[in-house]
């Protein structure tokens, strides 16, 4: 049975638009984010679920990308364009080659039957779904990275997802050419595989739970500002959170010139 949305013909001329371009640019950051990757999970801050789906996939070795919007204190006016966009009430969200899945729970029961590794061999959706039988070997995620359609912050969100699952290659494509990344004292570092060895000596893994990103313009492209949390496990095997940070991008033509890093991983060893 297809899904009840009111039909347009039935909305007036004079606010279409305004339906049409609300919150429009997450819209194009998620679809860009399913575009560019075999697995998609769509969360927020301070609810587990979107941390129980993360934590089912990284027990089976799946690679995805990760967007985070808001939490219970803020952002549910951009969660409910989400929400409107794909008729799926709740957080997580999660996409598998393009085709929503569900939630959490509906992930762990794609894991256990191993429709999960079905959909992900096939190409894209549900048997008899569309695209079913599509050879898509080449898939969008082979040609990711920042394109025109992208804002600023999609790219220096979709470069720090990028970089949390250790894929330096998909990460250096959101890079510009003289890209260099510095921290308080001084240090610079232009490689990726320089901040990679740096962090080896402080912990496993490292994640990033966002409070709010802002834009702002510059002389030159855009200033992306991201704050928000850091939780991970450091090499003993202790978990750590709530450590606050702060990276400010420089984006220039859609790639990430600098990035500037603040954080207090220092003092809560």
């Amino acid at each position: 049975m297809p899904r009840a949305v009111f039909d347009e013909s039935r909305i007036h001329p004079a606010i279409r638009q305004r339906i049409t371009e609300r919150h429009r640019d997450l819209i194009q950051e998620v679809e860009a984010a399913i575009a560019a990757n075999d697995i998609v999970v769509v969360g927020m801050a301070m609810n587990p679920h979107p941390r129980r789906a993360r934590k089912a996939l990284d027990a089976i070795g799946m690679r995805y990308a990760y967007l985070e919007y808001g939490s219970y204190l803020g952002g549910w006016r951009r969660r409910n364009a989400l929400k409107m966009w794909t008729g799926w009430p709740t957080l997580p969200m999660i996409f598998v080659k393009g085709t929503l899945v569900g939630g959490a729970s509906d992930l762990q029961q794609l894991i256990a039957s191993q429709e999960l590794q079905r959909m992900l061999d096939r190409g894209s959706g549900p048997p008899g779904g569309p695209g079913a039988g599509d050879e898509r070997t080449v898939h969008a995620g082979a040609d990711a990275g920042a394109d025109a359609g992208q804002s600023p912050s999609s790219v220096a969100r979709a470069f720090l997802a990028a970089m949390e699952r250790r894929d330096l290659e998909t990460a250096r494509r959101y890079l510009a050419p003289d890209f260099s990344m510095c921290f308080p004292g001084g240090s610079e570092m232009r490689q990726l595989e320089e901040l990679v060895e740096r962090s080896r000596g402080r912990y496993r893994s490292v994640a990033k739970d966002f409070d709010r990103i802002d834009e702002a313009p510059a002389t030159e492209g855009t200033v992306v500002y991201c704050s928000g949390r850091l939780r991970g496990v450091w090499n003993d095997g202790r978990e750590f959170s709530g450590i606050r940070f702060i990276d400010r991008f420089e984006v220039v033509d859609g790639l990430i010139r600098r990035q500037d890093v603040w954080n207090d991983i220092g003092q809560a060893r």
